[in-house]
């Protein structure tokens, strides 16, 4: 399936292209990626990460008896909640190190980086589309786009959303580290407020640099 990003509530997506992975994972399950270019997430490099159902990326694997955030783990959560696609939706990923996507992620990350000159050289985009908040709480669509150059020397996070109903159920949207050192929590009311809020201007998209030098950055591009 192609996602319609010319819809209004996606223009802030990356297209889910025809080469795009279908992940087949199941509730609590984790899907195994090897990545075609290394990525820097705080210090660290990782070759793989492992995409679950329930909303997040993780870079090892580890099993979980609820919902709630846990702690001591480098997690990239978009929306880390239960989320069902037994009865409607895909998940699916892509990598690219060169064609639209890569152009498309240079062009966001000079927008929202004025100053810059950064290229992009490898990127993973990870769509939930139309999958369900657990027990039939509503429908949503939202991905976690991962950037970096050539030599893996500088790494973005990017976080869109769509339409996305209130859930009453426990639920985080961010990022942190296996230490606590580093660590974000998208400060929103509700999961409706994930569409309507932004850290660079963009309601429903938040931005982060999250290689070494991310920290000290903020809204700069050099350490």
């Amino acid at each position: 399936m192609i996602l319609n990003i010319l819809a209004a509530p996606f223009r802030l997506f990356f297209p889910v292209l025809p080469g795009a992975v279908r992940a087949v994972t199941y509730d609590g399950d984790n899907e195994l990626v090897q990545l075609t270019q290394p990525f820097s997430y705080f210090g660290r490099d990782y070759t793989q990460l492992y995409l679950s159902m329930d909303g997040f990326l993780s870079f090892e694997p580890f099993n979980f008896d609820s919902y709630v955030p846990i702690s001591h783990k480098d997690i990239i959560a978009p929306l880390w909640t239960d989320i069902d696609t037994y009865t409607r939706g895909n998940i699916t990923y892509q990598q690219a190190t060169s064609g639209p996507l890569i152009a498309q992620a240079t062009a966001e990350i000079r927008q929202m980086y004025p100053r810059s000159d950064f290229t992009a050289a490898w990127v993973f985009v990870g769509t939930w589309e139309k999958v369900e908040f657990e027990p039939d709480w509503g429908e949503v669509t939202f991905q976690v786009v991962l950037i970096s150059d050539e030599d893996s020397d500088v790494s973005f996070i990017l976080m869109n959303y769509g339409q996305i109903p209130n859930n009453p159920q426990v639920w985080m949207a961010g990022y942190q580290t296996e230490d606590n050192v580093y660590q974000f929590r998208i400060q929103a009311a509700s999961t409706a407020d994930l569409s309507r809020t932004s850290n660079v201007g963009r309601p429903g998209r938040w931005a982060f640099r999250v290689d070494a030098c991310g920290v000290l950055t903020a809204l700069r591009m050099r350490c």
